[in-house]
């Protein structure tokens, strides 16, 4: 069946520990499914409880550069019994790069496996517990699309790290003005007179008459550049072109 398992997390060392794990190894009762597991690196793993066999991928580059920072991790299968079908990204790009797969491997099977950030072993103890500060995890019933995963991916850093990671140059834009940007207003004693476009287009406006000029403020959290328009109708205005 195709999934998709998201997670945002700081990973506090390089010990291998699961993200999430769906494998019960108890002797005499053994259910092998699934396994999403991130040391230096992230590994994707589907069972084949007949054969033995895996498909798995994984990457090859350490990601020691990602202890104690937050970062997305995501696994997608697509339901196949390839290992092509499987992606891992990490901020929604994709990384893996290996195949990790051994034997035959055609369909998952016991799937009534206890999901956990752990496996349980042959004595039944918890073991490669995943010991990550996660923030969020999800399992999607579907394998969802690179873009999807990166919609994912932005929506979590910004939530969570409080970091607009999205902006308008994630799109086609006509205009964008951004008065965050202090770079693109033109002011005299907080008067401003323009507000350039960054869109690329340069539908930059303007307004050369001071009293109809808006004032530059900040926005009710205090942490960004804000125009001021006043309460009065009309009374102040730029203008640009739009075509």
């Amino acid at each position: 069946f195709p999934v998709t398992i998201a997670v945002a997390c700081i990973n506090p060392n390089t010990v291998d520990g699961a993200i999430l794990d769906k494998r019960d190894l108890t002797t005499g009762n053994t259910k092998r499914e699934i396994q999403f597991m991130l040391s230096t690196q992230l590994y994707g793993f589907l069972y084949d409880q007949s054969t033995g066999g895996t498909i798995a991928r994984r990457n090859t580059t350490p990601l020691t550069g990602d202890i104690g920072t937050f970062h997305t991790y995501t696994f997608t299968y697509d339901g196949s019994s390839s290992a092509n079908g499987i992606n891992l990204y990490r901020d929604g790009v994709v990384i893996d790069d290996t195949d990790n797969s051994s034997g035959t491997y055609v369909a998952m099977e016991n799937t009534g496996a206890k999901v956990g950030n752990y496996r349980t072993s042959a004595a039944g103890a918890k073991e490669t517990v995943g010991n990550y500060k996660g923030a969020f995890i999800a399992i999607i019933a579907e394998e969802l699309s690179q873009t999807q995963v990166q919609e994912i991916d932005i929506l979590l850093r910004d939530y969570v790290s409080k970091v607009n990671y999205w902006t308008p140059s994630n799109i086609t834009t006509a205009l964008w003005l951004d008065a965050s940007d202090t770079t693109t207003i033109t002011s005299a004693l907080g008067a401003v007179s323009k507000w350039d476009d960054k869109s690329g287009n340069g539908r930059n406006v303007t307004q050369s008459t001071v009293a109809k000029q808006p004032t530059i403020s900040v926005s009710w959290t205090g942490d960004k550049t804000v125009l001021d328009w006043g309460n009065a109708i009309n009374s102040k205005t730029m203008i640009g072109s739009v075509s």
